[in-house]
């Protein structure tokens, strides 16, 4: 990936980054790490990240052509993505092993909520 319009390194290469957020605050807290080069990993559930229908559940059509969320893919440039299942002992196993391997984690869900998946700060 390239933090840069004309192919440049950003500063941020060589980080690697694991994104387990939904909405607006942590999406865009890694879009700008991604902006400025840093390997970003976009973990969403199987059903895909909430942010996928913003606009569509409130009536307004912000669908691209190609029938992505324009939210959505603003938010998640220059993003890799995996969808894993968290609430099996596989999906935890294939976070633990994208964690070890990453220099970042950014999780934005309620207190608790990582802890009860067996991935959170311990």
């Amino acid at each position: 990936m390239s933090g840069q319009p004309d192919g440049s390194k950003g500063p941020l290469d060589g980080l690697r980054v694991i994104d387990w957020t939904m909405w607006q605050f942590g999406p865009v807290s890694t879009m700008m790490l991604a902006d400025m080069g840093a390997e970003v990993i976009k973990v969403e559930s199987l059903d895909g990240d909430h942010g996928r229908s913003v606009g569509r559940s409130v009536g307004l059509d912000s669908t691209l052509p190609n029938g992505a969320s324009a939210f959505f893919e603003g938010l998640n440039r220059q993003k890799l993505g995996i969808a894993v299942n968290l609430k099996t002992p596989e999906g935890v196993e294939i976070m633990y092993k994208l964690a070890v391997k990453s220099d970042i984690f950014v999780e934005n869900f309620r207190k608790g909520v990582a802890e009860r998946l067996s991935l959170g700060y311990e």
